[in-house]
């Protein structure tokens, strides 16, 4: 997978205020996709992910077809910023992270490369190289590759026939190790992945290639312990 070029600083996200939480903090599953459309600001360029309202529904924009330093759009949520809607050290809390992604558009070119892909990941807080996560690439129309990512290194574990590039992904952090298991569309993809221990603060996040690739987001939720 190509590296992520350093992103341009951007200011820092805030958020409308929020009600007291309890000293153990929210617990169970949380929807980030409606922490994110509480935000005042967003920790990101917000035109490479947003909020985009149709007639028939609504979703989450993620990708550009803009040329820029970064060969890969990387979106993730703050420890801070789930701090200030979750409490008590949430991103020491994190037990699971779902999405649900859809390919909207590619650059047909891009496939010739191998550089049409998207994926879903979790980033240990203090160390962002450090990740484990899915990753998704189209290898043909109608046919993809599900692979296991740990840092920038993938490994394909999978190849599906798809009438639609469609994904409803799950990881899962195994309470004793803090290995991550990938599930696709329910079913298990490959082993656990070694990750950081189980109570380092993680991260979730989402990336698409750029530019070119365009994919919808849906749903995009964690499960705090």
């Amino acid at each position: 997978i190509a590296r992520t070029s350093a992103a341009p600083r951007r200011a820092q996200a805030t958020a409308t205020p929020t009600a007291t939480l309890p000293s153990a903090g929210l617990q169970g599953q949380q929807d980030l996709l409606s922490l994110v459309n509480r935000l005042d600001e967003m920790p990101w360029n917000a035109e490479q992910f947003s909020l985009v309202n149709t007639i028939d529904s609504a979703y989450w924009r993620l990708g550009s077809n803009t040329p820029g330093e970064a060969d890969v759009i990387t979106v993730t949520l703050p420890a801070d910023l789930l701090e200030s809607f979750f409490g008590n050290n949430a991103a020491t809390r994190i037990r699971r992270v779902e999405v649900e992604m859809a390919l909207t558009t590619y650059e047909p070119s891009l496939l010739d490369s191998d550089d049409v892909y998207f994926g879903v990941l979790l980033t240990e807080a203090d160390n962002p190289a450090q990740t484990a996560g899915m990753h998704i690439q189209l290898v043909q129309p109608g046919v993809i590759n599900l692979a296991q990512r740990s840092g920038d290194q993938t490994q394909t574990v999978s190849q599906r026939a798809v009438n639609a590039v469609v994904i409803r992904a799950r990881l899962e952090r195994d309470p004793a190790s803090g290995a991550i298991t990938l599930f696709f569309n329910g079913e298990q993809i490959g082993g656990a992945i070694q990750f950081v221990s189980p109570d380092a603060a993680v991260l979730p996040t989402l990336y698409v290639k750029s530019p070119g690739v365009i994919v919808s987001v849906t749903g995009w939720s964690v499960t705090l312990r």
